[in-house]
């Protein structure tokens, strides 16, 4: 399946229909801190109608920490969903750090994608579009401090530690990237799988 027949799909919803998503991830773990190689991460978003796991949405990139692989995530899974369509979002809680006011990403969005100590943010500008895109009333996250808590855990974090990690790591494996050509946090390839 591909974004345009995710896109038909959610706009032949009913308007009394709920659609929420629960987002997970995984990264690699450096060997060393010497260890100037890249950082395999994936994440993995079950999309449900009515409480309903219908789609996976699932990514393998580069990311040093957690954060970017999710930000890079939801924004995949925005542009999927229709304009009017209201989504209820389940992530760790850490992301709302970025999202909330006066948090890191609204404050690199006032100071051209610089944090608070000067360094440049691996995820903007993109968590600028899902800041501005939560503002305008898009989406909502719903934290969780457990992520086991949230609803479609399970089929998330199954795709997102087994075939996108798998895929990760045999990107890893078969193109040897380095910080030269990933400067920046990056998801290098994108899925939409049907779920069973």
């Amino acid at each position: 399946m591909d974004a345009c027949h995710l896109r038909k799909a959610l706009e032949d919803m009913r308007p009394k229909d709920k659609l929420a998503a629960t987002v997970a991830h995984w990264h690699e773990t450096p060997k060393a801190n010497s260890d100037t190689s890249l950082t395999a991460c994936s994440y993995g978003i079950a999309l449900a109608v009515n409480r309903r796991v219908r789609w996976i949405l699932w990514g393998t990139g580069y990311a040093p920490d957690p954060i970017p692989p999710v930000v890079l995530g939801i924004d995949n899974l925005l542009k999927a969903v229709p304009e009017g369509r209201w989504l209820e979002i389940n992530a760790l809680i850490d992301l709302y750090r970025y999202l909330k006011p006066g948090g890191i990403g609204r404050y690199a969005m006032d100071h051209g994608g610089r944090t608070k100590s000067g360094t440049e943010l691996g995820c903007y500008p993109t968590i600028g579009d899902l800041i501005a895109a939560s503002d305008a009333r898009r989406w909502s996250l719903c934290p969780h401090a457990k992520m086991q808590d949230a609803p479609g855990y399970g089929p998330a974090i199954a795709v997102a530690r087994g075939r996108a990690k798998t895929a990760a790591l045999q990107h890893k494996s078969e193109s040897a990237p380095t910080r030269e050509t990933y400067p920046k946090p990056v998801i290098v390839g994108e899925h939409i799988d049907v779920f069973p």
